[in-house]
């Protein structure tokens, strides 16, 4: 709140002291936040990378090329199209299931994204519903030429796809 007329000259500042700045932060570093369950350590958040990494690989990569890491399972994606339309908040957007795949207690859903409309559409997490640990997108914007109107959604979460989607 300013209790007096602003003046138009600058305003000058003058330190007098250098005072040298402690690091206050006594905690170790915390793991990058995301919506939903925190992950809290360590070796969860290993769990995580490693499995969205395969799904990315299991999906632009051949089969032969890809080891899966021990113990990752693929789940089946029976879902309706109808159900998988209220997934997304774009209707310009087609989404088409590609793979899912679980590894000790995290499940990872990768979809294809089509970019039905005539203008360019930047992908954000908030046009995904549903309560996943984090949404991710191959690429943020889907143009519409040929090379660029498709990209890839990366969904995580603690329950199987086609238990939340049945949700919506």
């Amino acid at each position: 709140t300013v209790s007096q007329p602003v003046k138009e000259e600058p305003v000058v500042i003058t330190v007098l002291r250098l005072a040298q700045i402690a690091s206050t932060n006594t905690q170790p570093p915390s793991l990058p936040a995301v919506p939903g369950r925190s992950l809290n350590r360590a070796s969860e958040y290993d769990h995580y990378v490693k499995l969205v990494s395969f799904a990315a690989r299991s999906a632009y990569a051949p089969d032969r090329l890809i080891d899966p890491p021990k113990g990752v399972s693929r789940q089946s994606i029976e879902i309706k199209p109808k159900q998988l339309q209220k997934l997304i908040r774009e209707k310009r957007l087609r989404l088409t299931p590609l793979s899912s795949y679980a590894y000790r207690g995290l499940h990872v859903t990768v979809l294809e994204i089509e970019n039905k409309g005539s203008a360019s559409i930047t992908l954000v997490p908030e046009l995904v519903r549903g309560s996943f640990i984090a949404k991710s997108f191959h690429h943020n914007v889907l143009g519409t030429s040929d090379r660029d109107h498709y990209s890839a959604l990366y969904l995580i979460s603690q329950r199987p796809f086609k238990d939340i989607v049945k949700e919506l």
